[in-house]
């Protein structure tokens, strides 16, 4: 079950629990960007306790509020929510986040919203949590609230890969940002994927013969590729069956073929950058699907990314860039099917 409050619509509601259980809860909170192997940990240990597991997450991202320097994100709040309850919350409150919910007191926010409205008997935090004005909750703080409150908290490690890398978010930004789709897939747990609807672009590739399926980098669903690399990858997308929505996001990466919705996923190749070669200077993302012959235009495409083949480079003539895209696709086809 999804809820979602402002904290005026909150004051205005009994202090009464909105996830009724007469065990009561474990709180998982957190913003979650990415829903990365550090976040599905906080799940999975929640789970342990035999109780519920709510999710307290946020929209927006509280550094868009507070700061001018928030990144884009990972993921946009629908598929956020989506793969909250793949990970395991069976129910998630979403809080819209304001400056005045940041200048609430740590106890203020644990006893009036994780106590009274969630019925919290344990709450589970990461390594680096901390809530409430200037984030003074800390996990010391918020165990001498348990205390008096009813409440155990559990603080996980931080998390880290095999080679030592922590997994957080921050971190899989850092990767995208150089072009480093496999170790942001290693941190994620899955490859890193945006969705989109297919959009006319300048028809430049059905020209050349390679014709493309272009997202809008700026609609809903697309922030993160502003985390990209500019370059050449390879990719697999995934179209719905005709007609349909796209399927929900998951947690694994899925593989190319047919999916049992009739969806299904290709293997392919995607530039994103400004097209040099013919003078441009508007970010474009264009994928060519080898073998597909289907209208796409104006509908929902997934996209993920397998490995970044090169940087985006101006060509000196059309044949050289043709000869290119042969061998870039060439190349994505064995990465990415």
């Amino acid at each position: 079950m999804l809820l979602s409050f402002t904290l005026d619509e909150l004051k205005k509601t009994p202090p009464a629990p909105l996830f009724p259980n007469a065990e009561g809860t474990c709180v998982v909170i957190g913003n979650f960007d990415g829903v990365h192997l550090g976040h599905q940990a906080l799940f999975r240990h929640a789970q342990g306790f035999g109780l519920p597991v709510v999710a307290v997450t946020f929209d927006p991202h509280p550094r868009e509020v507070l700061t001018n320097s928030a990144p884009p994100r990972l993921l946009d709040t629908e598929d956020r929510l989506a793969l909250l309850t793949e990970a395991g919350a069976e129910h998630t409150l979403l809080l819209t986040f304001t400056r005045e919910l940041a200048a609430l007191s740590p106890e203020s926010f644990v006893k009036n919203i994780l106590v009274e409205r969630l019925a919290m008997k344990h709450l589970v935090i990461g390594y680096d949590f901390k809530l409430g004005k200037g984030r003074s909750g800390d996990a010391g703080k918020l165990r001498e609230m348990g205390g008096s409150l009813g409440f155990k908290v559990d603080q996980l490690q931080c998390l880290t890969d095999a080679g030592g890398n922590v997994i957080s978010s921050t971190n899989i930004r850092e990767c995208l940002l150089k072009g480093d789709v496999a170790m942001a897939a290693k941190l994620l747990g899955r490859v890193h994927t945006v969705r989109g609807v297919v959009i006319h672009g300048q028809h430049i590739g059905h020209k050349l013969g390679f014709p493309t399926a272009n997202l809008d980098p700026n609609l809903p669903g697309m922030e993160a590729i502003g985390l990209a690399l500019p370059g050449v990858y390879a990719t697999r997308a995934l179209l719905p069956a005709p007609g349909q929505p796209l399927p929900a996001p998951r947690l694994h990466t899925l593989p190319a073929g047919p999916l049992p919705d009739g969806a299904e996923v290709f293997p392919a190749v995607t530039n994103i950058g400004c097209k040099p070669t013919f003078g441009c200077t508007t970010l474009s993302v264009e994928t060519h699907i080898p073998g597909l012959d289907r209208d796409l235009y104006g509908q929902p495409m997934a996209l993920s990314f397998i490995h970044r083949l090169r940087g985006e480079q101006k060509f000196a003539s059309l044949d050289d860039l043709k000869k290119q895209i042969r061998l870039d696709l060439e190349q994505a086809v064995k990465l990415s099917s």
